[in-house]
């Protein structure tokens, strides 16, 4: 008639990373709980019953994650770098000022932003060692799903038989983790799926049966981005250089490749089958008209900040007297610029509705398309003999 199920798993019998404990975090919680049942029955004797499933699943997990941060002297306005006696230097902020063409120095804006929104380092064996190193967190996975399953069987009557079966999926998981510690939930996966089926069995006579179904299936899926400050302008780039990429994290987890799709399948099929002496004769068809939707948004705004477009490297006047070569004035050029913040780069990406005009950034691209799919059969079992037949 029934039962009733669950499996457990604790962090008590995980062990930590390596590199979690050299960075002094603690072990990322791994906590599943697999639970359900089903019951089932008559509801009315011989003529009506009923059989229910369920399965959910928790999860509260969390994944090591690392970002490049600013190191404290940097954040507090001092721009390390390699010497040409091969030992670090640094400048103050004045110093980085008298270096600065408009003799500003350090973004004022930029520092605000490093004190607020970046977590110190925890980790020296990300980022250059100078100006930038790692942070190193646990940023929290959690999984959720419930699934149900349902049917119904009714005998009508002798003839006539009738089913209804439903499955229904939801999950909520984590697509992408969370930029920093303390930010909400950014990147989930949303699953909404479902199908449903009705079916009816006709024993017309002894020799004649039919047997038809009207249902659909339903894939609901989205990856949506559920944090997202900055709107439809995208940081992803902050510091680097066409080349050598950013120096340190974007600010907030990009939100760029945002979906969702809806793909209906709804479907109509009948068979026929008569026994008609020597005979086993099928005919029927499907009729589906599927709808899908779906919608992307790629229609940002990303800005560079630092080097980037056409200014992969500053001029020489920018530059200490004492710096070293090679990598040494790469790493500084990444960082004094950096610190100036300019802009250098824009790159934008538009979509146009059907009469070519651009629609709101950030908003997405939506398309919406529909099938049509017959097919018919028909066919002969024929047994010429007890040893031979044909189909």
């Amino acid at each position: 008639h029934g039962d009733r199920n669950e499996y457990h798993r604790d962090t008590d019998l995980a062990a930590n990373t390596w590199f979690n404990n050299n960075a002094g975090v603690g072990r990322s919680p791994l906590i599943r709980n697999q639970f359900g049942g089903d019951i089932g029955g008559p509801i009315l004797k011989n003529r009506l019953f009923f059989y229910f499933d369920y399965n959910g699943r928790r999860d509260t997990l969390s994944n090591s994650e690392t970002r490049v941060v600013p190191r404290d002297s940097f954040r507090n306005g001092t721009l390390a770098y390699y010497n040409s006696g091969g030992g670090i230097s640094s400048l103050s902020s004045s110093q980085v000022a008298s270096l600065d063409p408009q003799h500003v120095g350090f973004n004022s804006a930029m520092l605000q932003l490093f004190g607020k929104r970046y977590p110190h380092a925890n980790d020296l064996s990300v980022g250059d060692g100078l100006n930038t190193a790692g942070y190193r967190f646990n940023a929290p996975t959690p999984y959720k799903e419930n699934d149900y399953v349902g049917r119904l069987d009714w005998t009508m009557n002798s003839k006539m038989k009738w089913f209804a079966v439903t499955h229904v999926t939801r999950i909520n998981a984590v697509e992408s983790a969370i930029q920093f510690p303390g930010d909400p939930e950014t990147s989930p996966f949303l699953n909404k799926s479902y199908s449903w089926v009705v079916g009816n069995t006709w024993t017309l006579n002894d020799y004649m049966v039919n047997q038809a179904y009207l249902g659909e299936t339903v894939a609901d899926l989205s990856f949506p981005n559920t944090y997202n400050p900055t709107g439809a302008t995208q940081f992803q780039t902050f510091g680097g250089s066409g080349s050598g990429g950013a120096i340190i994290s974007s600010p907030y987890a990009s939100a760029i490749n945002a979906q969702a799709r809806t793909y209906p399948i709804p479907v109509v099929r009948d068979n026929f089958t008569w026994m008609h002496g020597n005979h086993v004769i099928d005919i029927g068809g499907n009729f589906k008209w599927p709808s899908p939707k779906s919608n992307t948004i790629l229609n940002y705004d990303t800005p560079t900040i630092g080097l980037g477009g056409n200014t992969t490297a500053l001029n020489p006047s920018l530059r200490p007297g004492n710096i070293g070569t090679g990598s040494a004035v790469a790493l500084y050029d990444q960082a004094f610029a950096l610190a100036l913040a300019p802009y250098t780069e824009l790159s934008a990406t538009y979509n146009y509705d059907s009469s070519l005009k651009p629609v709101a950034q950030g908003s997405g691209l939506s398309h919406h398309y529909k099938y049509y799919e017959w097919s018919l059969h028909a066919g002969d079992t024929w047994r010429v003999t007890p040893t031979l037949t044909l189909d």
